[in-house]
């Protein structure tokens, strides 16, 4: 691991199954034990709750190029919300002209499969539903401030920011065609992606990113791809192979390494992040920036 390109003594690595499970933590060889501070963790208090959460974000845009894919992408991670465990909680938000929660922190998971395959794209307003346990992204979401995001970024850093109080690491699926604001032929990042980023990364969500545009390549796919590499995830093209993609994103599921580290010393902020494997093939899925 490097932090601001130097490099950072990896403590302990700890496999964190989707039941909350821990195996471990083994401490590398070579390692003094744990002391120092936590740096960065693969998702903070990762170890603090059982079970996935996990929020489906949806930019609903029924354009010719956009309504096909995302009616099949929908379909697609309504049947991957059937297959999370009994310990597992998902909500549902959509972004259109503004943020709206369709389906507020439930286990049942008809319901969030009805809130994706449905409710959303033909009722008029949320149902939301009554929250399993004590997490909710009601309590946490100002109607007011829904109603005046008008931008998928405003709408990330609400949901990041309702987010924070929940326990454990949390997972949003991105269900969209694109980020960022096109000026002329110049995509630029809009005003609130910093802002959302570091809501988001605070919060210890990793956002995967599947976009539902009929092509192979587009200008806003960009904003994206930036997004999930910033947090974690991964971006995924889904026009041609679409269950393709959303099985990838049920494998990744499945569990995550939690690594701590020495960091290098230096300044407190932003700080970037390298996560490399050693003597070993494979992706490495891991934020690429943390604050402190």
């Amino acid at each position: 691991m490097r932090i601001d390109g130097k490099p950072a003594r990896v403590v302990s690595a700890s496999w964190l199954s989707a039941e909350g499970d821990p195996m471990g933590p083994a401490v590398l060889p070579g390692d003094a034990g744990g002391n120092g501070r936590s740096a960065a963790r693969a998702r903070s208090g990762a170890q603090s709750q059982r079970g996935r959460t996990v929020v489906f974000f949806v930019q609903k845009d029924l354009h010719p190029t956009r309504a096909p894919g995302l009616l099949q992408l929908l379909d697609q991670a309504g049947r991957l919300a059937t297959r999370l465990g009994p310990s597992d909680r998902a909500a549902v938000v959509c972004f259109d002209a503004h943020l709206k929660l369709w389906q507020d922190f439930t286990s049942d998971t008809a319901r969030v499969r009805r809130a994706l395959t449905h409710d959303l794209l033909f009722e008029e307003e949320p149902a939301r539903g009554t929250p399993d346990g004590a997490s909710s992204l009601t309590a946490r979401l100002d109607p007011r401030a829904l109603r005046r995001a008008a931008s998928p970024e405003t709408a990330l850093l609400l949901v990041g920011d309702a987010l924070r109080a929940v326990a454990g690491s949390k997972t949003l699926v991105f269900l969209g065609h694109g980020l960022g604001e096109l000026r002329g032929p110049t995509l630029s990042q809009h005003a609130d992606y910093g802002p959302a980023r570091r809501a988001l990364l605070e919060a210890g969500v990793t956002v995967f990113t599947l976009d539902v545009t009929d092509a192979d390549h587009h200008t806003l796919e960009a904003g994206l791809r930036q997004m999930a590499e910033d947090t974690g995830g991964f971006y995924a093209p889904t026009h041609l192979f679409t269950g393709q993609a959303v099985s990838r994103l049920e494998e990744v599921l499945q569990g995550h390494y939690v690594l701590e580290v020495v960091p290098p010393g230096g300044r407190r902020g932003r700080h970037d992040l390298r996560v490399d494997l050693v003597s070993r093939r494979g992706e490495v899925l891991a934020r690429a920036v943390y604050f402190d």
